[in-house]
């Protein structure tokens, strides 16, 4: 009988850790490793079902290291797990960062457009990630939507293999963060997205080809990286006044070169260069000699 009262009692004093402030737990959810596991936690009872609808969630679909993602059919069933997932959380007040990074986008435009309609305009997202790793021609890419270059709160957006071609003006008013790789892109282009982009920070160009003179002319923007390893040669001229921190990747023959025009403001370089040496290579040589020359900075790395 005594055992039997000890028993009611504990029972009456309830879920003590449901007990505690909304905002503790709130902080106990978000230690969660992953968002699926803060979903789960709705079953725990009432009082739990709607709470993590207020946990910032990051939504992200790293499919490219799968060995079966080539295969269409495995492309479909991602892109398939995407949306439902998306579905899902289309309803939480806050999604810190969405990643999705997937081999193809054939035959599955409209549901891309979806993922970036989410990103730009459902959750209201902060960062936005979006790769695909299709080996074909740059002009194949996936068309970044006219729709998505009026933002006003993405702060981070990395785009690969992502046509842009706006046919108005770019408005990123609060973005810091920019990377673009492997695709074609026009100097007109660029030009846009800087003057649509007054407090970008960062840019990253990584395997983009078609611009011939790279132009900087923000204050703000003071770190640039940029990224070349493929077969396309050209050569690219950097005007950027205001940049401190510069970052040179790559490989560089007879036919593709940095020019390094502006770059007043340089502080820090990091440059790795993959030079290719002919057997009469004169030419080669004073190149390098002449771009390391045109580093205005005090501190070198690498």
């Amino acid at each position: 009988m005594e055992r039997q009262k000890k028993i009611m009692v504990a029972a009456g004093e309830g879920d003590r850790l449901s007990n505690l402030p909304e905002l503790i737990l709130l902080y106990i959810l978000s230690m969660l490793p992953n968002s699926k596991q803060v979903v789960q936690t709705s079953v725990l009872s009432s009082q739990w079902r709607f709470l993590w609808k207020s946990v910032p969630a990051s939504l992200d679909f790293d499919f490219s290291d799968d060995p079966k993602a080539y295969r269409e059919k495995h492309i479909l069933a991602y892109v398939a797990s995407v949306n439902r997932e998306l579905h899902y959380w289309r309803f939480c007040e806050k999604i810190k960062l969405f990643r999705v990074f997937i081999h193809s986008y054939v035959n599955i435009d409209r549901d891309i457009d979806f993922w970036v309609y989410f990103a730009t305009n459902i959750g209201k997202l902060e960062e936005f990630s979006m790769k695909f790793y299709v080996i074909t021609y740059p002009d194949l890419a996936y068309k970044f939507p006219e729709f998505a270059y009026t933002n006003t709160v993405l702060r981070n957006l990395a785009l690969g293999f992502c046509q842009l071609r706006p046919s108005g003006d770019v408005m990123w008013s609060n973005l810091v963060s920019l990377s673009i790789g492997d695709v074609d892109m026009t100097e007109d282009v660029m030009e846009k997205v800087l003057s649509g982009s007054p407090n970008l920070e960062c840019l990253e160009l990584d395997n983009v080809v078609g611009i011939r003179r790279l132009e900087i002319s923000s204050v703000k923007l003071r770190k640039l990286i940029l990224k070349h390893d493929n077969d396309e040669c050209h050569c690219l001229e950097i005007h950027a006044p205001y940049i401190r921190y510069l970052e040179i990747w790559g490989l560089c023959c007879k036919e593709m070169h940095f020019q390094l025009r502006n770059v007043a403001s340089l502080v820090t370089a990091v440059v790795s260069l993959n030079v290719y040496f002919p057997k009469n290579g004169e030419k080669e040589c004073k190149y390098c000699r002449n771009f390391f020359t045109t580093l205005p900075m005090s501190k070198i790395l690498n």
